[in-house]
């Protein structure tokens, strides 16, 4: 099967957010799939009973299943329910040229494209469907296509979310234990509980809807590229009101830059809280390498907000109210090289937790006229990366000689050179 592979698809919006119908190849679903890493069951009295953090497939069930594929009579009406771009180690993929993408097709369509084998869909609800055309013994059920519903960037409490929805019948307390398996607990109202990601979720969600936020209506669960036409035709009009009324980030990757604020082991952290070997934040280690560590231990989650917040309202004042509709600044690259330029700042003491944003735009204004729709920058993870190296050679915050030995280290000198009005002299050591 070669890849790129895209495959039409049908858009359908809910409260949740937007999912996109499709039929997918078995054999393609199972080479870029995973099992979701949660279980439970119920035991006596109707109790659910913790299995344990991985999903126990049972191999009886997948045999059954694996006859009746290769019957006659074998069908599969209902949709196998996938969420894309998260790895098995719950990392999100920033490149968005390695990422499951949906685009505009004709007459109210979608296309869907998966652009490699990697495993980056996990399977919320359908696993033994799958998992029993292991045990097909006809070769061409590889090809027998099956129905999917495709979540994008759907962080992984809200894949418990719908995994308790549908085994567990909605109850509050099967609702609980679920999230609890995933290692969330967003029934806990006890925020000096909470674990990094699910911190950084809560504060994604405030960006997304309070007023004030730079982020209001830019922060969406399922992203829609815009196709090439509508993107000329914005360009044409209005350049500031066009790009405030159209670009979009996932709050998969907003939640993701938040989290490597408070710190550089998620996985850690969550884990000794859902194990019980520590009962609050307060008892996490120390973490030197995130610069608001300090403030996630002390359960200070409104001034996270505030600095995050207030860094990005200076951004919108200097880069994104002006920028072309195009420009990377608006994709994921961008949002992620500025929370890594807010990281720098932060770890450097040039931006602080008071007067954020009065600092953040005595740092940024040097950049102010960058172009970041020119062709030197480009949706993938190097182009995150010349983002922030731009940003950071033009703004101080990263020394040029510390680009030796990046390919790209001459063009950032010439971007830099192109706008940057007064640029602070570049000094090479060579």
């Amino acid at each position: 099967m070669n890849f790129p592979f895209s495959l039409p698809c049908i858009k359908v919006s809910q409260p949740l957010g937007e999912f996109f119908l499709c039929s997918i190849p078995s054999g393609l679903l199972k080479k870029v799939s995973y099992w979701i890493p949660a279980s439970a069951e119920q035991s006596t009295g109707g109790i659910l009973k913790l299995l344990g953090v991985q999903r126990r497939l049972s191999p009886d069930r997948a045999k059954k299943i694996g006859e009746y594929i290769d019957s006659n009579e074998a069908t599969f009406p209902n949709t196998i329910i996938v969420s894309a771009n998260f790895d098995e180690d719950n990392n999100y993929e920033e490149a968005e040229d390695a990422r499951w993408t949906v685009s505009e097709g004709a007459e109210g369509c979608y296309i869907l494209t998966i652009p490699s084998e990697k495993k980056l869909a996990s399977v919320i609800d359908g696993q033994h469907r799958l998992a029993g055309f292991d045990f097909a013994e006809k070769s061409d059920r590889s090809l027998m296509q099956l129905p999917c519903a495709v979540f994008l960037d759907l962080p992984k409490a809200y894949q418990a979310n719908i995994f308790a929805t549908i085994n567990f019948n909605q109850k509050r307390v099967d609702k609980s234990l679920a999230y609890q398996l995933f290692g969330y607990e967003l029934d806990e109202n006890d925020n000096t509980k909470w674990s990094p990601n699910l911190v950084a979720l809560f504060i994604a969600r405030v960006l997304s809807k309070e007023t004030n936020s730079p982020f209001k209506d830019h922060i969406k669960l399922a992203l829609v590229e815009i196709e090439k036409q509508e993107i000329e035709r914005v360009a044409s009009v209005s350049v500031t009101s066009s790009s405030e009324e159209k670009w979009a980030v996932s709050i998969a990757a907003v939640v993701e830059g938040i989290v490597r604020l408070i710190s550089s082991n998620q996985s850690s952290d969550r884990n000794l809280l859902l194990s019980g070997k520590v009962a609050f934040r307060r008892q996490l280690p120390s973490d030197t390498k995130s610069p608001l560590r300090k403030l996630f231990i002390d359960s200070e989650d409104k001034t996270i907000y505030r600095i995050v917040e207030e860094f990005f309202s200076a951004f919108s004042k200097v880069f994104w109210e002006h920028a072309k509709p195009n420009s990377f600044i608006f994709k994921t690259v961008g949002i992620l090289a500025s929370f890594d330029i807010l990281k720098i700042a932060l770890s450097n003491g040039v931006i602080g937790s008071e007067n954020t944003y009065d600092s953040t735009i005595n740092l940024i204004t040097p950049a102010r006229e960058i172009d970041f729709a020119d062709n030197f920058f480009h949706a993938s993870g190097a182009g995150r990366v010349r983002i922030r190296n731009v940003l950071g050679v033009a703004t101080s915050l990263i020394p040029y000689e510390q680009l030796r030995g990046d390919s790209a280290a001459e063009q950032v000198r010439e971007i830099i050179s192109r706008y940057v009005t007064s640029p602070t002299p570049i000094v090479d050591s060579r």
